[in-house]
């Protein structure tokens, strides 16, 4: 992940007008809550909750909007309202020129969008309080592209830089390490990631996004997106919004493993196996010490199995003879282990191994008398 990856957590307000572009801007919406949640994109009453005046919830809206899209086609400034020979945009009662001039008034990013070849209304036919949208820059948009369109609008109105459309547009198109960046890109904060900025508290979490991108490339990628689902899954966690789902979880770490074993995939089924199915976890961790074998911590771990008897039977020999080789390998390649507590972990084995010899000599004199 780069630091110029950005996907930003702007809030956008979507105004049309039904009988001029309905199909249009139901259009233009999904596709640009596939690059943000629906939370942070209002559109028509879908985005009003029942029971609240609607007209105190569009004014919050558009007051508390970053961008504000004014989708316009071929119908729009002579739209008539219905039963009336009157234009719409006469009425100051209407709904669309209420929130136009609300956007104009902020002075916020302000985007009429032409729809299929519409152009720009005359001035002249615009009420005074809208005069002012023939100077915003406009965008055209096609029925026949609206996804690479809104995409583009997308990176030009700041919300996504050109390093994350290019991420995002690899991931549309079915790479699955693309899928994996943007999942990262949505969960985490631009302080560590060069991503969201989640450390804001006005900023808007972006998980559920993170969820399915995460989910989806682990359905067409391979191992490593599998044991990143699946650690998830075993974890659960509050970034991420996922549930703990251990099951889940372990499945797919074992479906990573057992297609392509690495240390990464044993280590991470071996925390899994610790506490579900202790006594497939020696194997796996011997699968670990097999792949680094001059690795102190990993023989000095096998060796804690032994002394507690944890998914193995309790074998103090073994334990010591484990003891000893993680001791041959802190000599071989100095780790952060201690040498001085595995000589000690040796003696109290030897002490061990002594004192079962003096209980079977006693057992042994008490059998022969």
């Amino acid at each position: 992940m780069t630091a110029n990856f950005v996907i930003e957590a702007k809030k956008l307000f979507i105004s049309y007008r039904r009988s001029d572009a309905e199909s249009h801007a139901r259009e233009i919406y999904r596709a640009i809550t596939d690059v943000l949640p629906p939370a942070n994109v209002f559109f028509d009453q879908e985005s009003i909750p029942p029971g609240v005046n609607f007209l105190e919830f569009l004014d919050a809206r558009v007051a508390g909007c970053d961008v504000l899209l004014a989708l316009i086609g071929s119908g729009w400034i002579d739209a008539i309202a219905e039963g009336s020979e009157t234009r719409r945009l006469d009425s100051s009662d209407d709904l669309v020129r209420r929130e136009l001039r609300m956007g104009l008034e902020r002075g916020i990013t302000f985007v009429p969008v032409l729809l299929d070849g519409a152009g720009m209304p005359d001035t002249s036919k615009l009420p005074d309080d809208l005069k002012g949208l023939v100077w915003q820059n406009a965008v055209h948009l096609s029925g026949s592209s609206i996804n690479s369109d809104v995409v583009q609008l997308l990176t030009r109105t700041g919300i996504i830089n050109r390093a994350a459309r290019e991420v995002y547009e690899a991931a549309v198109g079915g790479n699955a390490d693309a899928m994996g960046r943007l999942a990262d890109a949505y969960a985490y904060g631009r302080s560590n990631r060069g991503a969201i900025d989640e450390d804001d508290d006005t900023a808007p979490l972006y998980s559920d996004r993170a969820r399915q991108w995460l989910e989806l490339a682990s359905r067409v990628g391979n191992a490593k997106h599998w044991q990143t689902l699946g650690l998830r899954y075993w974890w659960g966690g509050s970034d991420w919004k996922f549930m703990h789902n251990p099951k889940m979880g372990r499945e797919l770490l074992e479906r990573a493993h057992n297609h392509s074993p690495t240390f990464d995939t044993a280590y991470s089924l071996a925390k899994c196996y610790e506490l579900e199915a202790p006594e497939k976890v020696m194997a796996l961790w011997r699968f670990m010490d097999d792949v680094h074998p001059n690795d102190a911590y990993l023989k000095e771990k096998i060796a804690s199995f032994y002394i507690e008897g944890k998914g193995v039977k309790m074998d103090v020999f073994k334990a010591r003879h484990w003891y000893k080789r993680a001791l041959s390998a802190q000599k071989i390649r100095p780790q952060s282990g201690d040498s001085e507590s595995l000589q000690r972990q040796i003696k109290d084995c030897d002490d061990k191994i002594a004192k079962m010899g003096i209980m079977l000599r006693i057992m042994g004199r008490f059998g022969s008398s």
